[in-house]
């Protein structure tokens, strides 16, 4: 895993090990985006199986604070460059599951059997431990056992409120644009325009909300 992605998925609340400290978090002058840093974690999953716990123990605890249209709708842009991530479909079967049913309707199977792994190893490990069955229904091949989820391994809310800026506003006004558009604003952005395409945002609410911000701190 790269040292830019560790930091973001620090950023984000994942306790990934390194010399990442709030202060240098701060001095971090680009956008760490919770969804799209999830995004790009699930390309690294085929070669880094611990990540995989990692980012799902995330989930278990901080899931219902993402916003599941925003999700997919940066997950279809990535991969038209990247490809299809069957482990992006897997994360959000996971949130189905454990966090919220308005995941659901983004589930899907894959096209072909996936495998977590070596074949050959995955199939052993399954007839001994039994595969994952909200996986299995997707055409993901995982056992039991592969799976390491510890609450543990993401901070808590209220940590990740010390830190992150966009965590905190969504715990304040729930998971929306409104949520991200005001952090975009208190990130110093102040053009509605800007801050709808660096959110991925329509332009209409993005230009509401900077008018409506606006005038409550006039």
């Amino acid at each position: 895993m790269n040292h830019s992605l560790n930091k973001s998925l620090y950023a984000i609340g994942i306790r990934i090990t390194g010399d990442f400290t709030k202060k240098t978090l701060e001095e971090k002058s680009e956008w760490v985006d919770i969804e799209q840093t999830l995004i790009e974690a699930c390309y690294e999953m085929p070669s880094d199986n611990r990540l995989f716990s990692l980012v799902l123990s995330w989930v278990k605890v901080h899931g219902n604070y993402l916003i599941s249209e925003k999700l997919i709708k940066l997950y279809k842009i990535t991969s038209k460059t990247k490809g299809e991530s069957p482990w992006f479909n897997a994360l959000v079967a996971f949130a189905a599951v454990e966090c919220s049913h308005k995941f659901t309707k983004w589930v899907k199977p894959e096209k072909e059997i996936v495998y977590l792994g070596d074949k050959e190893s995955v199939e052993g490990l399954i007839a001994i431990k039994g595969a994952i069955p909200y996986f299995e229904k997707i055409n993901i091949m995982m056992a039991r056992s592969s799976l390491r989820i510890r609450e543990r391994d993401a901070f808590t809310q209220k940590e990740l409120i010390n830190i992150n800026l966009q965590y905190k506003n969504r715990y304040i006004f729930g998971p929306s644009w409104r949520a991200d558009i005001i952090t975009a604003i208190e990130n110093g952005i102040n053009n509605p325009y800007q801050i709808a395409k660096k959110i991925g945002c329509s332009y209409e609410p993005a230009n509401r909300i900077f008018r409506e911000y606006a005038l409550a701190n006039s």
